[in-house]
């Protein structure tokens, strides 16, 4: 009895450690999914998700793109400088919009 009640407790104990994890095989990368996210939206164009916290109060979104030519930096310090000046970045994808 003792040997399957430690036996069950390991189970129990891995089942709820165990993360759900998100592939996108669009662009070739793998994140996990902290526990108690849910999905909540996938892109049309499957380059990522949208997961909210069970709770409502934090939200996870993971997508990708290509770059538009340049360098990782150099398209980073766009976006950046973009943003701080008010424009943001023009989405290129997403989930579709009720029109």
């Amino acid at each position: 009895m003792v040997r399957w009640t430690a036996i069950w407790s390991l189970v129990l104990a891995s089942t709820a450690l165990a993360q759900a994890s998100y592939t996108n095989p669009r662009y070739g990368y793998r994140i996990d999914v902290p526990p108690g996210f849910n999905l909540s939206q996938e892109s049309d164009n499957g380059d990522g998700r949208t997961y909210i916290a069970a709770e409502g109060r934090a939200s996870l979104a993971v997508w990708a793109n290509y770059l538009s030519g340049s360098d990782f930096e150099t398209e980073m310090a766009e976006r950046i400088a973009d943003r701080t000046r008010g424009g943001g970045a023009s989405p290129t994808s997403g989930p579709r919009q009720a029109g």
